[in-house]
């Protein structure tokens, strides 16, 4: 708030409050010397002067105190110590451009600076009043007053803000916003601190803050109503504002938009993301992106765009916010040719072939999203699609192999033989790599100067599924084989054993328990019975068995395969058996169960440290 300037500051009605410092100490050095004198003449005086005389002149002396204490009383005179801040403190005070006054705990005014007049309207001393009786008749500002002065009472400071609909002094024009600070003032000799008012005018400070608010609600209108969509989106993904005209075209209520529900993933679709998510910021910390994909209406239909993706990045390098510029294809007025356009751009992103265009330096020049996909880890790992050439598209031992299809591509050679390889860094990654030629230049091939001209079309077919089941066939070809062979050698075997414990049934029944072969005959019988369990087994094993189930005991079971179980555990396990009380008989074929209780076993001892 700009002040008048007054030709003589002294006569301002500050200056006036703050001059009676001065005033107060004359009078005090007045009555000093009044004092002084009367003590002389009352010691000195008296047998020269006679006593009447002496009388009288005391007594006038007394009546000028009296008057005097008496202006005291009625505050035409104060006492007070307004002169306890220097000069210098004064100065700086009055020249603030908030009006500031200082209220001892009786509501007088202590001190007010230039500014407050001014502020308030006064024109003069008498006319300068507290911020209570400034601000009592505002029921604007009342209430906040009562409640900011209580909290200075009880030293606390509080600031706030409010609006006098029609100013505050009587010349003002239009509302008027105002600042106020309360803070109490310690002084000594007093319990009650005095309270200091602080008053600014920041009615142009909500101007321009009110002009700011509607510039930036223009701007956002400008942008909602734009002829082109516009989203932002975060760095996982999630997107934090999209305008009105983009909303529309894909079928999405603002009104229930909230910034961060919706994701890209649930508008781009097919391979989309892959081309998204491989812009990467460059060295200046941004970089913007030209994408043709197709994103997700609200009912399902898909919405051709192309987008102008701007990646910027964090300060500790990784991919940052995103702002994107989407231009809808579909309704671009154009001809055929430009519709054929928009067809070959989502067929061309929509395939689930890998397609990348290599110039004959061997760059990359365009990609579609399942190239993205399959080696965007490389791609990330080079700094983008310009840094990567075609040979790193394969591992070390299939890099001359794909050096070479490229040389015949380029010579112009038709038909080229694929080329099987790792995808470098993905052990489990492998593809087909398809080489072939093709000219895109308006000579016909003859200027090959332009790196552009000739280029490479390459395809490239994910073959991790199919490696796996060819692996898989093979290991079943060779278990089948495995399987037959030990089917043979189980079935002669087999053969070979049922001799030997008919051979054995023979000689048990020529000896008796007490001859001292029968003992030997006996565990040669048990040792081709186990012998006969494990041929069954491998019959099992080679599906050349016929299984039989019958009524088994499974503790006798488990006895008989103890020591089986014993050697196939080792030294190092202790086997344990516990036999349960009152089994019910089990029906299963006895091969079959003897497998699983081996299997049991054998994954357990497997599982130990």
């Amino acid at each position: 708030m700009n002040k008048p300037e007054k030709p003589d500051q002294d006569k301002s009605p500050a200056a006036s409050r703050n001059a009676q410092g001065p005033k107060v100490a004359n009078l005090f050095l007045l009555g000093l010397g009044l004092a002084t004198l009367s003590a002389a003449l009352f010691l000195f005086g008296n047998e020269w002067l006679g006593e009447p005389f002496m009388l009288a002149i005391l007594g006038a002396m007394a009546a000028c105190g009296v008057f005097f204490v008496f202006l005291i009383f009625l505050g035409f005179v104060q006492v007070t110590s307004r002169r306890s801040v220097n000069t210098l403190a004064e100065r700086l005070v009055d020249g603030m451009d908030a009006g500031l006054v200082v209220i001892d705990r009786d509501g007088r005014i202590v001190y007010s600076n230039q500014a407050y007049a001014d502020l308030t309207g006064a024109t003069d001393e008498t006319e300068i009043a507290s911020v209570e009786k400034v601000f009592s008749r505002r029921t604007e500002a009342s209430e906040l007053i009562y409640r900011m002065s209580n909290n200075a009472k009880k030293n606390i400071a509080s600031v706030e803000e409010f609006r006098l609909a029609n100013g505050l002094r009587t010349g003002d024009e239009g509302a008027r916003w105002f600042r106020m600070r309360a803070r109490p003032l310690e002084t000594e000799g007093s319990d009650e601190p005095m309270i200091v008012w602080q008053i600014s005018d920041i009615t142009d400070d909500r101007s321009r803050q009110e002009n700011a608010f509607l510039e930036l609600q223009n701007a956002i209108n400008y942008l909602d109503h734009a002829p082109a969509g516009f989203l932002s989106s975060e760095a996982g993904g999630a997107v934090v504002y999209i305008n009105a005209t983009l909303a529309d075209w894909l079928g999405i209520d603002l009104a229930q938009f909230v910034p961060g529900s919706l994701n890209l993933n649930d508008i781009v679709l097919g391979e989309g993301m892959a081309l998204l998510d491989a812009v990467k910021a460059g060295n200046d910390g941004s970089k913007t992106a030209v994408i043709e994909l197709d994103l997700a209406k609200t009912d399902g239909r898909p919405l051709p765009v192309r987008l102008f993706h701007r990646v910027a990045a964090d300060v500790d390098g990784a991919p940052g916010a995103t702002r994107t510029v989407v231009l809808n294809r579909m309704e671009q007025e154009g001809s055929w040719d430009q519709d054929s356009e928009i067809n070959f751009t989502r067929f061309f992103n929509s395939t689930p072939m890998a397609i990348a265009a290599i110039g004959k330096d061997g760059g990359i020049r365009r990609t579609n999203a399942p190239f993205q996909r399959m080696f965007g880890d490389v791609v990330e790992s080079k700094g983008g699609n310009k840094s990567v050439s075609f040979a790193d598209l394969a591992d070390e031992s299939s890099r001359d192999s794909l050096k070479s299809a490229m040389k015949a591509a380029i010579a112009g050679q038709a038909k080229i033989a694929p080329v099987d390889v790792q995808v470098p860094g993905e052990e489990d990654l492998s593809a087909r790599i398809y080489v072939s030629p093709v000219n895109v230049g308006d000579d016909g091939g003859k200027n090959n100067s332009d790196e552009e001209d000739n280029q490479v079309l390459i395809h490239v077919l994910d073959m991790t599924e199919q490696r796996a089941l060819e692996q898989q066939f093979a290991q079943g070809q060779k278990m089948q084989a495995v399987g037959q062979l030990a089917g043979g050698v189980a079935h002669d075997f087999n053969n070979v054993l049922t001799a030997i414990i008919g051979f054995s049934d023979l000689l048990l029944a020529n000896h008796r328990p007490s001859d001292p072969s029968f003992q030997d005959i006996m565990n040669i019988k048990q040792n081709a019975n186990r012998a006969a369990s494990l041929v069954r087994q491998l019959l099992a094993f080679s599906r050349r068995q016929t299984l039989r189930p019958q009524i088994l005991q499974l503790g006798d079971v488990l006895s008989d395969l103890r020591m089986l179980l014993g050697r196939l555990l080792g030294e190092t396990v202790e086997l344990e058996v516990k036999h349960g009380r009152d089994l019910w008989p089990v029906k299963a074929d006895l091969s079959q169960f003897e497998q699983v209780i081996v299997n049991l076993a054998v994954n357990a001892r497997d599982a130990m440290p």
